[in-house]
């Protein structure tokens, strides 16, 4: 600044928000002009309540992430907790997850996490119903993983089926996916939607 040699400089700008900057604009809260220089390669990045998929990932990542706040003795999380956390809206998004994990492993005094303090209306707390019934320890990572996913979606398969009565149309605009999908994956875990219908 206040130079007379002309330099030449190469960078990027990487730039996130939460906002939506055109309303911003609009009321005249954000530069327009700055907007557009921005706005090379925007990116969505959806929120975690829609990409339910990546929870097991993520709570992996979190695990080994903030292990040292249980010195090292926190291994994994009870898969019959994923189902609650999959019914579960994450309006704090992934910074909420990674607070409920590190809590989680603070307050564990095993291996396992048995119990979640997911914030609900009534602050209820959602435990794991049978702490001992856990996949073997020697189970690889990646087919616990993929145990607990399927656990869950079928678990919440069955649970939209009840709450719709077996009504694939209203369960397919529930999770935002085609009636394919849906029926795709209840043939995946033989569920026959016909059997939940009044």
């Amino acid at each position: 600044m206040g130079g007379s040699e002309t330099l030449t400089v190469d960078n990027r700008v990487v730039a996130a928000t939460n906002r939506d900057l055109r309303e911003m604009i609009a009321a005249g809260q954000f530069r327009e002009d700055l907007y557009y220089r921005l706005n090379v390669y925007p990116v969505g990045i959806p929120p975690l309540r829609d990409r339910l998929d990546d929870l097991p990932i993520l709570v992996e990542h979190f695990l080994k992430k903030h292990s040292e706040l249980g010195q090292n003795r926190v291994k994994q999380l009870s898969a019959s907790l994923l189902p609650s956390m999959m019914r579960y809206e994450w309006r704090g998004n992934i910074r909420e997850l990674e607070n409920l994990i590190k809590r989680a492993i603070i307050k564990t005094e095993g291996e396992t996490i048995t119990s979640l303090e997911l914030s609900t209306a009534e602050g209820a707390m959602v435990e794991d119903p049978a702490p001992g019934m856990n996949v073997d320890m020697n189970t690889p990572y990646k087919e616990y993983l993929s145990t607990i996913t399927r656990h869950a979606e079928k678990t919440y398969l069955v649970q939209m089926l009840e709450l719709c009565k077996g009504n694939v149309n209203q369960i397919a605009k529930l999770m935002d996916i085609d009636r394919k999908t849906v029926y795709r994956k209840m043939a995946e875990h033989f569920i026959d939607p016909s059997s939940y219908r009044v």
